[in-house]
C-alpha cells in the first residue's frame, strides 16, 4: 500500500486511524449516555421513592417546588457549561457596550 505521502486523490493530509477513533467515539457515546441516564434513572427510583415523581404527570398539576428548582438549577448549568465560549455571547456583549456607550454619550 502506498504511503499517504504520495497519494493524490485529495485525502493524504487525513490520519485515517484517528478518524477511525473518532468515528467509534460518536457511535458509542451516545450509547454510554443512555446506559448511564438509565442507571441514574434506576438510583433515582431506589433512593427517592415518590412514585408520583416518575408517572405521567397530570395535566393541570405542577411538579413539586424542589423539582422545579432542580430543574431549573440544571438548565442553568448546561446553558453556562454549552455557552461558555459561544461566539454570540460576544457579539451580544459587544452590541450591548456600544448602546450603553451611545445611550452615555448621549447624555454629555
Amino acid at each position: 500500500m502506498p504511503s499517504s505521502r504520495t497519494r493524490r486523490d485529495g485525502t493524504s493530509g487525513v490520519d485515517w486511524n484517528k478518524a477511525v477513533e473518532i468515528g467509534y467515539a460518536l457511535l458509542l457515546s451516545p450509547v454510554v449516555g443512555f446506559c448511564c441516564a438509565a442507571g441514574l434513572l434506576l438510583i433515582m427510583k431506589f433512593l427517592v421513592r415518590k412514585p408520583e415523581l416518575y408517572a405521567e404527570p397530570k395535566i393541570a398539576g405542577a411538579p413539586p417546588l424542589w423539582i422545579r428548582g432542580l430543574l431549573i438549577f440544571t438548565s442553568a448549568g448546561v446553558s453556562f457549561a454549552h455557552g461558555s465560549n459561544d461566539g454570540q455571547k460576544g457579539m451580544m456583549r459587544q452590541n450591548s457596550q456600544r448602546a450603553i456607550t451611545m445611550r452615555l454619550a448621549a447624555f454629555v
